[in-house]
């Protein structure tokens, strides 16, 4: 009778069709039975998920005299020993490992599973208590949302709908939250959904983490579920690139967890330690699934970290238009200033200069120093652009080191302006807003300047005005370009030779 009043009340539960041994602890009947099935199950229990990071669910705290602030609980995750810097979560305390008991034992280390009792240094014992959790230090956020999968029970009389206030338990915490449930309005007795749990309180705990729900009053079970997204952040009920997300979350596909990580983070370029620290992946394992999503092509890497396909065609559109405009109002420029691209994006330019970047290795745009142009981009001149380009040049070599002004070269003749400012930086070299020479011009100045160094530790500016022939005015532009391309210095009311000889 007693065998089938629990066959019967465990009926529908995941403990249907368990083995129920009878024992007599008295006689000893079935003793031997008991082992031997213990035995067989244990064969087959899922090791412990190796990490690195320690954490343990404190359960309870108390002051033993002489030694301090103890803690208990199971340690779910990595390894503790004598000595270990701790930190206690969500109240951000630092703390330190004094002794640790395993089952009333002195042990140097304890490890995944093990029930502890731990000394700690250098905290009260009203700072922590049950709810906290203990772990490595910067290995766990602090958030008040949480995106689940929930499953309520079969024979459950509740459901839930958008803002039921439930009693959330996690770990050793139990937390109000409210709910909120995605992709669907209401999640049914026997029925699974995703749901946005908003709490009340702030908690630490990671994806993945287990959790049970029951109600606010009275306090009855209605359902559990795992964590999905510890850190997620408000968004649409209905939002199908969440939803995708969640289900791959559950899933649990490394490649495909990185790839909706990379996806749906408000960020657009992401670290790998992020990733590693948010999906809890060991880092060798995020490197692989990385350098296979790159060869794949669903994943670029920049100077700082990693970006999604679509967030990268996304940013790049929107970088390739604006440098496209520029050349459609400026087609006789070399390109757009890079400093003047990224003016473009006051809210993210950062991101912006990492992306065009890129897009210069990817051969979308080309740089020439400051100037950003796509790759395919030359200028081309019509035929009375031509006229006004050789006469410009043609004037600036003749003049030698003392040209004419911008206005005077540039006046009466139409589009000589637009020419002139094509030149510069290809033939043509600008001193200061009035003043440009021939690329060649100067260059023989820069060599008349080292020719005399050659010589000379130091130059005046009478010196370089003899040696180039010029006044004092060309002179000096040329000696202040020169100390600006470090090909000279400026020392009191003279020059010395600068670090940089080879730029012209």
């Amino acid at each position: 009778l007693v065998r089938e009043d629990i066959e019967n009340y465990i009926k529908g539960t995941p403990l249907e069709n368990s083995p129920i041994v009878e024992v007599d602890s008295v006689s000893r009947k079935g003793i031997d039975v008991l082992l031997k099935v213990i035995d067989e199950k244990t064969e087959n229990i899922v090791k412990i998920k190796e990490s690195k990071n320690a954490r343990i669910n404190v359960d309870r705290s108390f002051q033993v005299k002489g030694f301090g602030t103890v803690i208990t609980g199971t340690l779910i995750e990595g390894t503790i020993s004598i000595g270990d810097e701790l930190e206690v979560y969500p109240e951000n305390i630092m703390t330190k490992v004094r002794n640790i008991q395993v089952h009333e034992t002195d042990v140097k280390t304890a490890y995944s599973g093990q029930r502890t009792a731990v000394n700690l240094s250098n905290i009260k014992v009203e700072e922590v208590g049950r709810g906290s959790t203990l772990a490595t230090p910067d290995t766990l956020i602090k958030t008040y949302m949480l995106d689940t999968e929930i499953k309520i029970i079969k024979d459950s009389e509740h459901s839930l709908k958008l803002w039921d206030r439930v009693r959330v338990y996690t770990g050793t915490v139990e937390v109000m939250a409210r709910v909120v449930p995605l992709g669907t309005e209401i999640i049914k007795a026997g029925e699974k959904g995703f749901a946005q749990l908003r709490l009340e309180e702030e908690i630490s705990v990671k994806n993945y983490d287990k959790f049970i729900i029951r109600t606010y009053s009275p306090m009855v079970t209605i359902g559990g579920g795992i964590i999905l997204d510890a850190v997620p952040k408000k968004h649409s009920r209905f939002n199908e690139e969440i939803l995708s997300k969640l289900k791959i979350q559950l899933q649990g596909d490394s490649k495909e967890l990185i790839l909706n990580y990379l996806l749906t983070d408000y960020n657009n370029i992401i670290r790998s330690e992020d990733i590693s620290k948010n999906l809890e992946q060991p880092m060798e394992n995020v490197m692989e699934d990385i350098r296979i999503l790159i060869q794949e092509g669903n994943v670029y890497e920049t100077s700082v970290g990693y970006i999604h396909m679509r967030k990268y065609e996304d940013f790049k559109e929107k970088i390739y238009k604006v440098v496209k405009e520029y050349h459609d109002r400026n087609k006789l420029r070399k390109g757009i200033m890079k400093a003047e691209l990224l003016s473009k994006f006051k809210n993210n330019q950062k991101e912006a200069a990492i992306i065009t970047d890129l897009m210069i290795d990817n051969k979308v745009l080309k740089a020439d120093n400051s100037f950003i142009s796509l790759y395919d981009f030359e200028i081309k001149y019509d035929e009375k652009e031509i006229k006004n380009k050789n006469r410009i040049e043609k004037t600036l070599l003749e003049s030698k080191f003392t040209p004419p002004g911008v206005k005077e070269l540039t006046q009466g003749a139409k589009g000589a302006q637009e020419v002139l400012e094509s030149l510069v930086g290809v033939t043509v070299v600008r001193l200061d807003e009035d003043i440009v020479m021939h690329v060649k011009v100067f260059e023989e100045a820069k060599n008349k300047a080292l020719k005399h160094f050659e010589n000379n530790k130091k130059m005046t500016l009478a010196e370089f005005r003899n040696l180039t022939g010029s006044s004092r005015k060309y002179s000096l532009a040329m000696l202040e370009y020169m100390d600006k391309l470090g090909i000279t210095k400026r020392v009191e009311d003279y020059r010395i030779l600068g670090s940089n000889k080879n730029i012209s």
